[in-house]
């Protein structure tokens, strides 16, 4: 498939609009470079052909790219971050089908520290009884504290999350969420 600007917008929507990974090329960051390495070669030589600057419509265009290939990569991350940590508190298997290879890597090394900050913190050997909970959130909940005095949230429809048992049951009693494993 060859990228194109139609392409990357396609790929930020379905990030926004997704909880989990989606798919994209093992070459997808690549590609994206070459692109906008060949879009700056074009303004730079419509720059050189006007003599008098680019139109900033030409400009608007290469910065909205820039913008929507951060947001991508930002987004991504964040969600590896998430599923790094869950799964290190769960001791859960990771899917990363649709991660790339930067982004395992990213995967892993967050898994690893968080997994020794709990060895530090709870002790070499020591039972991890997290009491987790992996819940489907049904309906957008904004930021809220639980019953242990901590801040959940907020959580859009259709994201997957571990949750405390205590705090997963009273969104599942108000319907809020369900129970995935």
């Amino acid at each position: 498939m060859v990228l194109d600007f139609q392409r990357i917008k396609d790929v930020h929507m379905a990030e926004k609009n997704d909880t989990s990974l989606t798919r994209i090329e093992n070459d997808f960051y690549e590609q994206v470079r070459e692109f906008i390495d060949s879009e700056k070669e074009k303004l730079r030589k419509k720059m050189e052909v006007s003599g008098i600057g680019l139109d900033p419509m030409d400009l608007y265009a290469y910065k909205n790219l820039l913008v929507l290939v951060k947001e991508i990569i930002t987004i991504r991350a964040q969600k590896i971050a998430k599923m790094a940590i869950a799964d290190a508190f769960t001791g859960s298997e990771p899917l990363l089908e649709n991660a790339v290879d930067w982004e395992q890597d990213l995967y892993w090394d967050i898994r690893r520290k968080v997994e020794a900050a709990m060895r530090r913190t709870i002790g070499e050997g020591e039972e991890r009884s997290f009491n987790l909970v992996h819940v489907r959130i049904l309906t957008d909940i904004p930021l809220f504290v639980g019953p242990d005095l901590r801040e959940y949230g907020p959580f859009r429809a259709g994201e997957e999350v571990p949750l405390p048992k205590e705090v997963a049951d009273i969104l599942v009693k108000k319907g809020q969420a369900e129970v995935i494993r």
